[in-house]
């Protein structure tokens, strides 16, 4: 096994924490990962990654492949002032961005392999932030383009009889919806934040407008928003 492969991307700054100093580094998080079910040596592909950015600093994403695991580690390094305040607070904004996934290689015999997907998340129940393992990454002799998906999202049920995931970002992002081909009983609520995993499937004909659809793999629902 190859040992770990960084891959550094620097982002421009954004998120609601306040600045305690320009050395002072922490462990960033993550809302919604988006990667392909396989790849291979030749072709690694890419991951989107959602996040709360830093507008105290930097967010720098870091990609690192080793120990079966592909794992997705944000930190943010603050150096105020911060640029974007709203009264006395911060505004809350988001990251969206594609990343190179890193080269994985075994032996061909070893083949296909299979990465656990991780990114540092925040749990919501406990109010810790953990390695989070959300899915698989398989590593063969030729790619699956399948787009598996996972992190936080609103689910939500229209009065047209459609339901959508939205995952989650703060401030003035524009958000993403998408079509839920399986959504988990709401009963009485319209809208449910939960924690989501699953990918998308051809829709024929479209659904709800949209012919790529969100087919859940899992759902744990918190709670009903008010």
């Amino acid at each position: 096994m190859r040992q770990a492969i960084p891959l550094l991307v620097l982002l421009a700054a954004g998120c609601a924490n306040e600045a305690t100093g320009p050395s002072n580094v922490q462990p960033g998080t993550v809302f919604w990962l988006e990667w392909p079910a396989g790849v291979t040596a030749a072709a690694p592909g890419s991951i989107r990654v959602l996040g709360p950015d830093n507008d105290c600093g930097t967010v720098a994403l870091r990609v690192s492949a080793g120990s079966q695991r592909v794992s997705v580690l944000p930190e943010f390094s603050y150096s105020p002032p911060c640029r974007y305040l709203y009264g006395n607070g911060v505004v809350a904004l988001s990251y969206d961005t594609v990343l190179p996934l890193p080269v994985l290689s075994v032996s061909p015999e070893n083949l296909p392999a299979y990465y656990v997907v991780e990114a540092r998340m925040a749990d919501r129940r406990f109010g810790d932030v953990l390695m989070h393992s959300v899915g698989f990454l398989q590593l063969g002799t030729a790619p699956d383009t399948t787009t598996l998906v996972a992190g936080r999202a609103t689910l939500i049920a229209d009065s047209a009889g459609c339901a959508w995931a939205r995952p989650e970002v703060w401030g003035l992002r524009r958000p993403v919806f998408y079509v839920v081909a399986n959504p988990p009983g709401l009963g009485s609520a319209t809208q449910e934040s939960a924690f989501i995993g699953g990918h998308f499937v051809p829709a024929s004909p479209a659904r709800c407008g949209q012919g790529s659809i969100l087919h859940l793999d899992f759902a744990e629902v918190d709670a009903t928003l008010p």
